[in-house]
């Protein structure tokens, strides 16, 4: 259970967040519903709606490469990311936790910054169908080698160019237009 101070900040960081598009600006306002709405919006074992997640786009500015675990339930590449543990007071806390457990890499806590803001639908399964809420954080970083804590999920540095040239999904889409705005200038 978070403390209502812990869902305080979060509901205005990501109320003073500024989107990138309307799509974004919707995500935004679904996100701020669910925090001021749900008793724990972190609750992994809320599934009406949904619940909270965290994630981190890894990225180095000189390499232009981003860091990326291979996702075997959705059989496709992603940023590293996951559920809040029951006492991590807030998304961000989680999302790099998650990043040094699929990647390896310790990042910066006071570096990490909103990037994006994404509501996407997790199909049904071992859980019932619901909604993922994930808040993602930007993390600059050198290339290093990538050691996750399990040999189960591969873990790979990716050119931006080659990202560009993938089928992506308007998240990770949004998120590779953004860092191709942002190392442009």
């Amino acid at each position: 259970m978070n403390s209502s101070r812990a869902i305080a900040a979060m509901l205005q960081e990501f109320q003073s967040y500024q989107p990138y598009d309307e799509l974004e600006a919707h995500h935004q306002r679904q996100l701020i519903h669910l925090i001021q709405t749900n008793a724990d919006p972190l609750d992994a074992d809320c599934f009406e709606p949904g619940h909270g997640t965290g994630s981190v786009w890894i990225f180095d500015p000189v390499k232009r490469q981003v860091a990326m675990v291979f996702h075997k339930k959705m059989k496709r590449w992603l940023q590293p990311g996951g559920h809040a543990d029951f006492n991590e007071p807030n998304l961000k806390v989680a999302a790099l936790r998650e990043a040094q457990e699929e990647v390896g890499l310790k990042l910066n806590f006071e570096q990490a910054i909103v990037f994006d803001l994404d509501v996407h639908l997790i199909p049904a399964g071992r859980y019932p169908e619901h909604w993922h809420y994930d808040v993602r954080y930007l993390c600059l970083c050198a290339v290093q080698p990538l050691t996750p804590e399990s040999e189960d999920t591969p873990a790979q540095w990716f050119d931006v160019e080659e990202l560009a040239s993938w089928s992506l999904d308007s998240g990770l889409d949004r998120m590779l237009q953004k860092t191709i705005a942002w190392s442009a200038s």
